[in-house]
């Protein structure tokens, strides 16, 4: 289900955590001061990135790959709500109601041949602007991208871990990636990380 993940959480809808707390979770840690005298701290929590300024913290990376060590397997409802109190305990701060900004929607599709053989079966998407690469096929609109490429190839070439289970197998990867006006897609206020368990959010993916 869910793999990438842009979240933030604001200072000004959140309880404010101590900063050298939360830092002392992070590794590769290194600070920044800007030209306008603001001032950032960057570091890693496992593959996540992890940015705490004076007014939030914003966390990127693939929520599936923190939890299970790759981003082969996907993602249960059970299972985002088990990441999400992970990734609270280790940051030490309730990450639930940070809101979302970008979302990764994802699942693996075992075929019989190699996926580029059901390439061509893949035709044009209203609204979308279909782009064919070697080992991919891209349908972009301004605000979303859908995605096709061969998982296991792209594990090889970025020296990615194949999981056992998955070594020696076809998988054609989907992906539906939504960076821009989450709330307008899911007809809500504001999208948070806590939503991302309920049935409706589910429903509409």
């Amino acid at each position: 289900m869910y793999d990438t993940l842009h979240m933030f959480y604001s200072f000004f809808d959140n309880p404010v955590p101590e900063k050298n707390q939360v830092l002392s979770k992070l590794n590769k840690t290194r600070f920044t001061k800007y030209s306008n005298s603001t001032t950032s701290h960057q570091g890693k929590l496992e593959n996540l990135k992890v940015n705490y300024n004076e007014y939030s913290i914003s966390i990127k990376g693939s929520l599936a790959k923190y939890y299970y060590g790759n981003n082969f397997n996907t993602l249960t409802k059970q299972e985002t709500k088990d990441a999400i109190e992970m990734l609270s305990d280790d940051l030490g701060i309730n990450i639930s109601n940070s809101s979302i900004s970008r979302l990764d929607f994802s699942t693996n599709l075992n075929t019989t041949y190699k996926p580029t053989i059901y390439y061509p079966f893949l035709g044009t998407l209203t609204r979308f602007s279909r782009l064919v690469q070697p080992s991919s096929i891209y349908y972009n609109q301004s605000s979303k991208r859908l995605l096709f490429y061969d998982k296991s190839k792209w594990a090889k070439q970025t020296k990615n871990h194949i999981p056992n289970e998955f070594i020696g197998e076809h998988l054609l990867r989907y992906e539906l990636v939504i960076n821009k006006n989450i709330n307008r897609f899911f007809k809500k206020d504001k999208v948070l990380l806590k939503h991302l368990c309920e049935d409706y959010i589910f429903r509409t993916l």
